[in-house]
């Protein structure tokens, strides 16, 4: 945790009688998928335990959300009425930032239980899929 940055935000997933999944928006200092070192936002997928005492097979589902030293990350998470994951995500004091078509931050992300762009995010060309 830094500043305004650690864990951000937690959904439970709609299935979370089935599959006991549950998801949170937290700063990593793991490399990103995309390789990018240092601390960066990312949302993971963890299993909780059947006594409710600990949680397993952790899942990093979407990384590389922008990180500034923890200021303005971001970091609201929610299951959607359409089943898909939403994510916002922060500007970091970057007026840039939510310009740019690539990169993560400043931006509402739509995607499926594994990080995936959700069908029907009609990002223009150019941009991150996931954008919504």
């Amino acid at each position: 945790a830094q500043d305004q940055s650690g864990m951000l935000g937690i959904a439970i997933d709609p299935s979370f009688a089935t599959n006991r999944s549950v998801y949170v928006y937290m700063a990593s200092t793991l490399p990103s998928s995309t390789g990018q070192s240092g601390t960066n936002n990312r949302v993971v997928r963890l299993t909780v335990n059947a006594d409710y005492t600990a949680f397993s097979n952790r899942v990093d589902i979407v990384t590389g959300i922008s990180y500034a030293g923890g200021a303005h990350s971001g970091g609201r998470i929610k299951f959607g009425p359409d089943g898909f994951l939403y994510i916002t995500t922060g500007d970091n004091h970057d007026g840039a930032l939510p310009q740019s078509p690539t990169r993560l931050g400043g931006k509402v992300l739509r995607v499926d239980r594994n990080g995936a762009a959700a069908p029907g995010n009609n990002a223009p060309a150019g941009f991150d899929p996931r954008i919504y």
